[in-house]
């Protein structure tokens, strides 16, 4: 018969039906008490079933699924228009994390080449775009294009580049190093830069090469001063926003998954002055510390301390380090492009270091 984590998840399912016929009352999804006795069993099923899938996380790494369940359960109230979305995300990133543990490490050589393809292969269409041609996206005519690759945006692409940087052999290094110059991403490169540093951490050449690719890029964006006068300014004043938004009660517990999207951008637009619509805040780990309050950023460090083996590895470590660098500047992981990529690189990253530590 089926023991160990397998009943402790169907132990979960029973406690949600359980619990599920004398919470009709609670007026979670709704103001409506008639429409209450519908709607907020089935918003606290589907909250109850990622519940089950955090169950499955919490016996396969306890710090991820600690993290993953105080996430959804802060989140039962209050639930703002997005916050289904976001637990189904986080949840199921997290499942899909913890499920790379068990990819064989024969495989991990192969796996670091085929995305470093995928990035050559991103720096490639990059460039038909510098020549004045998308067949994609405006089919192939000449003229003035945008350098978006296949993702729709420079930043993107440069940030995507920037986490596979660090896997590629040294043959690639410079085509990808193009793409961040050609796109002009300096998050991309500030990301890139990290990794390869980690990954070459004893090597001057590296450092070299680093402050050169940062000084191209910094040019390509003009003058170093226009960047961070005004992408990094309107970040920090955004991020002021933010920080002044939290009572003692949000630092500690935070607004709740959701909660950024629902309160921050209609506040922040009029003291910003510019095009840019902050329904993320450019910062990961500060749009944790909005929703989930210091618990949860504790959690978050705990999960690296445990698994902090997986930066010292000489193919993932870099990888893993320019992940978590590209969620400084932008939100990688509230993008399934890049949120996906940077997931799998964490996780074959966790599972080199799981499964050396069991050798």
């Amino acid at each position: 018969m089926p023991t160990g984590r397998w009943s402790f998840v169907g132990g979960v399912v029973v406690v949600v039906g359980f619990l599920l016929p004398w919470l009709t009352w609670m007026l979670l999804t709704t103001p409506n008490p008639h429409l209450a006795v519908t709607q907020t069993p089935f918003w606290l099923f589907l909250m109850g079933m990622l519940l089950v899938g955090c169950a499955v996380v919490l016996r396969l790494d306890p710090w991820l699924g600690a993290l993953v369940g105080y996430l959804l359960l802060r989140s039962v109230w209050p639930a703002f228009s997005n916050t289904f979305e976001a637990a189904l995300v986080v949840t199921m990133g997290a499942c899909a994390l913890v499920s790379l543990r068990f990819v064989p490490l024969t495989w991990h050589k192969d796996l670091a080449t085929i995305f470093t393809v995928g990035g050559v292969l991103q720096v490639g269409y990059v460039a038909i775009q510098a020549f004045g041609y998308d067949p994609i996206w405006m089919g192939v005519t000449h003229g003035t294009t945008r350098l978006l690759g296949t993702l729709g945006n420079e930043n993107y692409v440069g940030a995507y580049v920037g986490m596979l940087m660090p896997l590629a052999p040294l043959w690639a290094l410079p085509v990808l190093a193009l793409g961040l110059i050609l796109t002009h991403s300096m998050n991309g490169a500030l990301a890139a830069s990290v990794g390869l540093l980690v990954r070459f951490r004893r090597s001057r050449l590296a450092w070299g090469g680093v402050a050169l690719l940062l000084a191209i890029v910094l040019w390509r964006q003009g003058v170093a001063s226009a960047w961070l006068g005004s992408s990094i300014q309107t970040r920090w004043i955004v991020w002021q926003a933010a920080i002044h938004d939290l009572g003692w009660w949000q630092w500690l517990w935070g607004y709740g998954l959701g909660g950024w999207g629902a309160r921050l951008p209609n506040g922040v637009q009029p003291w910003v002055g510019v095009g840019e619509w902050f329904a993320q805040a450019h910062n990961d780990y500060l749009q944790l510390l909005y929703e989930g309050g210091l618990v949860a950023v504790g959690l978050l460090g705990a999960w690296l301390w445990r698994h902090r083996q997986m930066f010292a590895h000489p193919r993932w470590g870099g990888a893993a380090a320019a992940v978590l660098a590209t969620a400084l500047f932008m939100f990688p992981f509230h993008l399934a492009v890049l949120g996906l990529t940077g997931l799998i690189i964490l996780g074959l990253a966790t599972c080199v270091a799981t499964q050396e530590d069991t050798k």
